[in-house]
């Protein structure tokens, strides 16, 4: 293991109030870095327990619910037109893939070959009609 990780995963068992892995106190043998770096968390972690813990007031609850309460009473609901335009949306989508189901297939190469070969040069009133009426007319 490289130290970066180490270092990492040790603060992580930190954070979570849990032993490093066995590799990593292994790596930790061997590193100077990562065991200066483990003793100083050891010495936070001495630290932090040490603080006094602070006492809640007693009618926290009581002012955090009744905060709770008037922050809800006083945010509007979502407008109308939010909903509206929500709607349209999801009415749009739903529109939309049902009229795509309902579509025929695409022709096949097959079906496009026989037609063009079909109508190549004789659908009436072409290019090729009107070129020889104004040739025929001059």
């Amino acid at each position: 293991m490289n130290c970066h990780k180490v270092q990492k995963r040790l603060s992580k068992s930190f954070d979570r109030g849990l032993k490093p892995p066995d590799r990593v106190h292994r790596h930790i043998a061997h590193c100077p870095e990562c065991t200066r770096f483990w003793r100083d968390l050891t010495v936070l972690e001495s630290a932090i327990q040490a603080l006094p813990r602070a006492a809640a007031p007693g009618d926290l609850t009581a002012r955090i619910l009744a905060a709770t309460r008037e922050s809800q009473r006083s945010r509007p609901a979502i407008p109308r037109p939010a909903w509206v335009a929500a709607l349209a949306i999801v009415l749009a989508l739903v529109g939309g893939l049902w009229y795509g189901s309902r579509l025929e297939a695409p022709p096949t190469t097959e079906t496009q070959t026989v037609i063009a070969e079909a109508f190549s040069g004789n659908v009436p009133g072409s290019l090729w009609e009107f070129e020889s009426i104004d040739n025929n007319s001059q």
